[in-house]
């Protein structure tokens, strides 16, 4: 009997790489695009991904554990709740810029711990 990989997503790891999804299309398509419906400048896709990007950070820091990794996720947490809001105060000059992509790359970085800390690999028997 050989035995199989079988990996195992809770539903709340389902909704935050949803929320990845819902912040990175949209930045993406600023940076390639630049002019989006509703999206004029930096300011306002700052103001859309902070909705997506704070849902995600709620979500993941709601239900840490506060163990090393734990903190080190809320650490992160608050700098990229920092850099979101620091990029939506300084409105559309380049250093806003900076901000807003340090805050979709702390985003990005909290669920992929998450993602790697929650997802177990378990190892069955297959027949």
């Amino acid at each position: 009997m050989t035995k199989g990989v079988e990996m195992r997503v809770r539903l709340r790891d389902l909704l935050a790489t949803g929320l990845v999804v819902a912040l990175v299309l949209p930045y993406l398509a600023f940076l390639a695009i630049g002019d989006l419906p509703l999206i004029d400048d930096t300011r306002d896709m700052t103001a859309v991904a902070l909705i997506p990007g704070g849902a995600l950070i709620y979500v993941v820091v709601s239900a840490e554990q506060y163990d090393a990794l734990g903190w080190f996720v809320v650490a992160l947490a608050g700098a990229a709740a920092l850099a979101g809001f620091l990029a939506l105060g300084l409105g559309a000059s380049s250093v806003a810029g900076v901000l807003l992509a340090v805050f979709v790359a702390l985003v990005i970085v909290i669920w992929a711990v998450e993602l790697g800390e929650h997802t177990t690999l378990t190892a069955r028997p297959r027949h």
